[in-house]
């Protein structure tokens, strides 16, 4: 079974308040604002990616935190965000 990848929608622009992204959907006028691990995990989706290698790099940033934890977090986020329709799925 091939991993799906994600990537960011070309829908959506984004800026930078501190630590948070905040993303604006072109085609439903929705703001959001992501917190700062979020705006972490968003970054990593600049170029397509898929949720093991996203997740591998959110540890490596909060190495406290189960590799579990993290892994299911981000698919989580990912789900969020895809039905937000912040990323795509390829």
């Amino acid at each position: 079974m091939a991993t799906r990848m994600y990537r960011r929608s070309p829908a959506v622009e984004e800026t930078t308040v501190g630590e948070r992204a905040v993303l604006y959907h072109n085609v439903s006028g929705s703001a959001i604002v992501l917190n700062p691990t979020a705006s972490l995990l968003w970054a990593g989706l600049a170029d397509a990616s898929d949720p093991d290698t996203l997740a591998h790099s959110l540890h490596e940033r909060f190495p406290k935190t189960q590799l579990e934890q993290v892994t299911s977090d981000v698919c989580e986020a990912l789900a969020q965000m895809e039905k937000q329709q912040l990323i795509v799925a390829e």
